[in-house]
């Protein structure tokens, strides 16, 4: 829908793949384990569900490629 009300400008879908367990370990200011101790009432996996986009323009899966390697996949999709 999103694509209809930004037309005509290029709009980029890009589904950043990455496992609850990843997030956690990621999380600098601790959210996950505040929300797993029912501290914070919505949290993404955790109390609130998360729907995958269903046709994104780019899946960047973080378990299979380094941050610069998802970085410049997102790169590549982009107009010069």
């Amino acid at each position: 829908m999103i694509k209809e009300i930004i037309f005509p400008y290029k709009y980029y879908e890009v589904f950043v793949s990455c496992p609850l367990e990843v997030c956690e370990e990621r999380d600098p200011k601790f959210l996950y384990k505040e929300a797993r101790k029912k501290c914070v009432n919505v949290m993404t996996g955790l109390g609130s569900k998360y729907e995958e986009p269903e046709n994104p323009d780019l899946i960047v899966d973080t378990n299979l490629y380094t941050i610069d390697e998802c970085a410049e996949k997102v790169i590549n999709i982009l107009p010069l």
